[in-house]
């Protein structure tokens, strides 16, 4: 398994509001973003499959529904069997006939569009399949859609289960919950954010976003001494009260943000520092820049293939 599959990008819902973890996800040409992964804490490492799968997401299921085979394989990237799998999952066949009653679906778009499939099998006894159709009869009558997702039973279950306990949150974040009540890291994620959204303060997940802007703009700020090679990382790291493993980390994610690879960076700073690479001693350069001999000698040497390339 490649590296790209070791780690865990999200957690989502599949259309029937399963919780799966993706491990790889792309944008089709079609606009829809296709995920693969394993159902919920059920990956190789905890006992589960070995290979890992597409998930039949909600957009996925009312797309399959709309286009043919041929249309899906060649805009999603599916296999023919896949597409297939899918649609016998739905209950979709071309053959199948669905009778649509369009005025009690306007009537009823925002149970139709939002609510469970549970929650619609029991007030109308409408079936998956049936929910899918209506739905995409109620898009392409130019409905909008605020949201993707439906809400879960899963979902109803945790938001009942906040509403109970709410005061006992008070100030806990998501590891105390985890602790407190027994719940998994990602259940206690989902009951913390919901106490952040009553509360009107950013989640845990919006704090750290927030986060990795600030420092992407301090790098941004602070480039051009973070890359200087002209003085050794221990130097640098004083000037910003820290040590040489957090400068060479910030400097790795600043060649990642301008694109710069590092044996690029020595091309130009031995470019910029050709003259002295030429004239001084061994010596004055370690005292002129602060850099030990092999150092240098790994900057001649580099100057030196420059100059016979060129």
């Amino acid at each position: 398994m490649g590296k790209y599959k070791i780690f865990k990008i999200q957690t989502i819902k599949d259309w029937e509001g399963e919780y799966w973890d993706v491990y790889e996800e792309h944008k089709t040409q079609a606009g829809i973003m296709v995920y693969k992964g394993w159902p919920y804490d059920e990956t190789p490492q905890n006992g589960g499959q070995a290979n890992f799968y597409y998930i039949l997401t909600n957009e996925i299921a009312e797309y399959i529904t709309q286009h043919s085979i041929v249309h899906i394989t060649k805009t999603l990237g599916f296999s023919e069997p896949v597409v297939r799998k899918f649609r016998k999952t739905i209950g979709f066949f071309l053959s199948h006939p669905v009778t649509y009653n369009f005025e009690w679906i306007l009537e009823h778009q925002d149970e139709i569009l939002y609510d469970s499939y549970e929650v619609l099998s029991q007030k109308y006894g409408l079936t998956k399949p049936q929910i899918v159709s209506y739905t995409n009869r109620l898009l392409h009558h130019g409905i909008a859609r605020k949201q993707l997702q439906r809400e879960s039973t899963c979902e109803r279950k945790h938001i009942q289960w906040f509403q109970g306990n709410k005061d006992k949150l008070s100030g806990l974040n998501i590891k105390e919950i985890e602790k407190q009540f027994g719940f998994s890291y990602y259940i206690s994620k989902i009951i913390h954010d919901l106490a952040c959204q009553e509360k009107n303060i950013p989640t845990q997940s919006e704090q750290w976003q927030q986060q990795l802007k600030d420092k992407r703009l301090w790098l941004l700020d602070h480039q051009v001494e973070l890359l200087r090679n002209d003085i050794p990382l221990e130097q640098i790291a004083q000037k910003y009260n820290t040590n040489k493993f957090f400068i060479s980390g910030c400097r790795a994610q600043l060649r990642r943000i301008l694109k710069i690879s590092h044996p690029q960076q020595k091309i130009n700073w031995v470019k910029q520092h050709q003259s002295d690479l030429e004239t001084m001693t061994i010596v004055e350069l370690q005292k002129k820049y602060q850099i030990g001999r092999h150092v240098i000698r790994s900057y001649r040497k580099l100057l030196t293939e420059l100059k016979q390339n060129e």
